[in-house]
């Protein structure tokens, strides 16, 4: 177990290009092969080059845990086919005028957190294809909860200025111990800059060592 360093195709912030779980890592279908080698050496489950409507930006249209994927409403038909064939997984729409999946779900294989604003008829596919009970709520004021926090099966990090209080209510949620940190030398949009399983993480090169203990620590790696 361990975290590694990267920048994807130049790019620090692998957390827009890519989502990790524990049964499969999808990331940008240009990624360079070299990185996609240390992908799969440090996830230890199969690594999927694809597109989300045509786009790179894996980790801002899509998430996902163990049991599916949920994508936008105009993720083409040949992308989800591509996606249930190779990894053999359920891959949903979501309908919702929403898109930036990624960016508004923080989920594992205990429970998701939500943007409050999702519609009721988007929770429920979400609901259905994560196969976890959903909660929606902001952290730090912001509905951005995907792009604020990496959650895994064994823990999560999110926002430095995230309340005690709100770490309770994400661990209640989660399931697992929650801590603060950042990621690429001070950012503190966590989700953005990484992507982490039960078995490893990739950061941004730009994360330092402090940040690298601070990440291991909160998920257990």
């Amino acid at each position: 177990m361990v975290v590694i360093r990267t920048n994807f195709n130049g790019n620090p912030n692998l957390g827009v290009y890519a989502i990790a779980t524990d049964k499969y890592v999808l990331v940008r279908f240009d990624l360079y092969q070299k990185t996609l080698d240390k992908l799969k050496e440090t996830f230890k489950v199969p690594v999927l080059k694809t597109k989300i409507a045509e786009s790179p930006i894996i980790g801002i249209f899509a998430v996902g845990n163990s049991n599916g994927i949920l994508v936008p409403y105009f993720t083409l038909d040949s992308e989800i086919k591509m996606l249930k064939e190779e990894l053999d997984i359920i891959v949903e729409r979501v309908p919702s005028k929403m898109t930036a999946l990624g960016n508004i779900i923080l989920t594992n294989d205990k429970g998701a957190i939500a943007h409050p604003g999702l519609e009721r008829k988007a929770i429920k596919v979400i609901e259905d294809v994560l196969d976890v009970e959903v909660v929606c709520g902001k952290i730090y004021r912001l509905p951005l909860v995907g792009s604020m926090s990496v959650a895994t099966n064994k823990g999560a990090i999110v926002h430095p200025m995230a309340s005690d209080e709100e770490l309770e209510w994400m661990n209640s949620v989660l399931k697992v111990p929650v801590d603060i940190g950042t990621v690429n030398h001070g950012s503190p949009f966590v989700g953005a800059g990484m992507i982490a399983n039960s078995y490893g993480a990739a950061t941004g090169l730009l994360t330092t060592g402090p940040e690298l203990l601070r990440i291991e620590r909160a998920l257990e790696i």
